[in-house]
């Protein structure tokens, strides 16, 4: 037989195109995401301890999660630029002497420069659970969606928060669940929400059982 004729490259572009994420992918994207996280995570069973909350953002807007998120963006091959996401390390004042002294890069001042350059209503969802008890620290879950043209990358950043004062919470807390997801825009995300859902709770019931080991002992 004789070979097969390379495909051209139009026919090459047109079967790529044709597997890309388009607008209403992401919409549909994050909506299905964010609505099952929702629907899974509000289910008023701790309601006697915590005030839970949800809020969303059409942006970055949580510091927090920004360093986790620019080193995982460094680390992959992306072939656009929906998301800036670069880190720029902030030369010390006293030169190189005092970086050796420092050892580790990630010590020095950081500017943390991530950028959403495409319009999407929906990117960030940050779920609170504020106690009822003092005895209690606050649980934050951030989940972020940061769109490419072939795949959405979702971070999953679970922290806890020791009060700092009668009614406060520290702004930086104890990490406790990091995780991230690359997923093509026509995937089913039912696992992924099961997955973030579950550990979350997991969370929750690790913290309430540790807090009461500690006050009958």
């Amino acid at each position: 037989m004789p070979p097969t004729a390379p495909q051209s490259l139009t026919t090459l572009l047109a079967e790529t195109d044709a597997k890309l994420g388009r607008p209403e992918d992401v919409s549909r994207f994050v909506d299905t995401l964010f609505d099952g996280l929702k629907q899974q995570l509000d289910t008023g069973e701790l309601s006697e301890l915590f005030e839970f909350a949800i809020v969303e953002h059409t942006d970055f807007a949580e510091q927090t999660t920004r360093g986790f998120i620019i080193r995982m963006l460094n680390q992959e091959k992306r072939h656009d630029d929906f998301v800036t996401a670069r880190k720029n390390v902030t030369p010390h004042p006293f030169g190189a002497f005092t970086m050796a002294l420092c050892g580790d890069p990630e010590n020095f001042p950081q500017n943390w420069d991530l950028t959403l350059n495409m319009r999407m209503d929906r990117v960030q969802m940050k779920v609170t659970f504020t106690p009822k008890f003092s005895s209690l620290q606050q649980i934050i879950l951030v989940v972020t969606c940061a769109p490419s043209l072939e795949h959405c990358y979702v971070f999953e950043l679970a922290t806890r928060h020791p009060k700092t004062d009668w009614s406060t919470f520290a702004a930086e807390g104890t990490e406790i669940t990091r995780r991230w997801y690359k997923r093509g825009w026509r995937d089913d995300v039912g696992d992924l929400v099961h997955a973030i859902a579950e550990r979350l709770k997991e969370t929750v019931q690790q913290h309430l059982a540790a807090v009461a080991d500690r006050l009958t002992k």
